[in-house]
């Protein structure tokens, strides 16, 4: 699946940052965050099997693989921000985000509770919603980027004030939905074509 918001997403970031839209970097950030959703999908699909408490722990499972996604972005772009920004970022998307998901981990409580066929549609559930999750996090994290860096700020003066409440500017924003429903569909295809991976 074509993954337009997020590339669209990473271009307007790199653009705002160097001037220019690297194809070879925008490509490489691309595969990041599809391998980081990728991660989430396996590892929420591993924590959907426990009875009644699969969704709180996916979620959970999700802001790690976030922040480590962030760590990862910020190392491609040289950007240097501290880890306790970034797992507090990571934290805060993931938990905001997580409103556009609730449905999808509701199911995904209720079918856990149902030992044998419900654990495995649980698992579904929450692989798809922490793949979904991830990617549309990708596309916040890219977003907040460009708009810190159209507005000419050095990452030094960034502070965690600064980037929780950029991150809700652009979650609020009205096309945001579509950023949602095609990390959906994404998840969905992923799942289809067995792209989920196996944490250890």
């Amino acid at each position: 699946m074509e993954l337009t918001q997020l590339m669209k997403a990473i271009f307007v970031c790199l653009k705002a940052m160097n001037g220019v839209a690297d194809q070879m970097l925008a490509q490489d950030l691309k595969n990041t965050c599809k391998t980081h959703s990728a991660i989430a999908g396996g590892s929420a699909a591993a924590a959907g099997l426990l009875p009644g408490v699969g969704a709180v722990a996916a979620i959970g499972v999700s802001a790690v693989n976030i922040w480590h996604m962030y760590y990862s972005i910020n190392e491609k772009l040289g950007l240097k921000f501290s880890q306790n920004i970034m797992k507090s970022l990571a934290t805060g998307v993931a938990t905001n985000l997580a409103a556009s998901f609730i449905s999808s981990a509701v199911m995904g409580t209720v079918f856990s509770l149902f030992p044998g066929i419900g654990s495995a549609l649980s698992a579904g559930v929450m692989g798809v919603t922490c793949y979904g999750l991830t990617l549309a996090s990708a596309v916040v994290y890219f977003r907040v980027l460009a708009k810190f860096a159209k507005s000419n700020v050095k990452a030094d003066d960034i502070d965690l004030e600064n980037l929780k409440s950029v991150a809700k500017e652009v979650m609020d924003d009205e096309d945001f939905k579509t950023v949602v429903d095609e990390a959906k569909q994404a998840a969905k295809s992923a799942k289809e074509n067995g792209e989920f991976k196996k944490t250890e």
